[in-house]
């Protein structure tokens, strides 16, 4: 009898537990920002390996600059090109760190190093190289990128 009570109460504790932890986890209904920038860059990456482009101008603030001399539309152009070039594009994330701005909220910044490769029309990859892409983001009502920076 003794030990049926104590299992019983090893079972309501551990149902209790996670009943609470549901309660808990179901009021967190806001994704921390370091989450919603993780979730555009994969949608930006997802966007490039399709050439679906005008996806990725739904991520760009208003002043976007990338390598301080392109704009939204002339990295569009670059994209174009490099996509018919390439029957497929790869773009592989090998590492992401995120970290907000300590003052500015409304400020973040990104490091990506990725791998890009492109396979003509042949199915043979043509390119591959290791890249390393710096972001800086701005939140308005949403996070926006403002600025991307890599090495040709």
């Amino acid at each position: 009898m003794k030990y049926f009570c104590r299992e019983l109460v090893k079972a309501v504790s551990h149902t209790a537990f996670f009943i609470c932890a549901v309660f808990l986890l179901s009021g967190c209904n806001k994704t921390p920002d370091e989450e919603q920038l993780q979730k555009i860059i994969s949608e930006m990456i997802s966007a490039i390996e399709n050439k679906r482009l005008t996806d990725i101008a739904d991520h760009l603030h208003a002043n976007f600059q990338a390598n301080r001399r392109m704009d939204a539309i002339q990295v569009k152009q670059m994209l174009m090109v490099y996509g018919m070039q390439h029957a497929h594009i790869s773009v592989n994330l090998i590492s992401s760190q995120t970290t907000l701005d300590p003052i500015y909220r409304d400020k973040a910044f990104s490091t990506l190093s990725i791998i890009v490769t492109g396979s003509s029309s042949r199915g043979l990859p043509d390119d591959g190289s290791i890249r390393v892409v710096k972001l800086e983001w701005r939140k308005d009502d949403e996070w926006k990128l403002l600025k991307a920076e890599w090495e040709m």
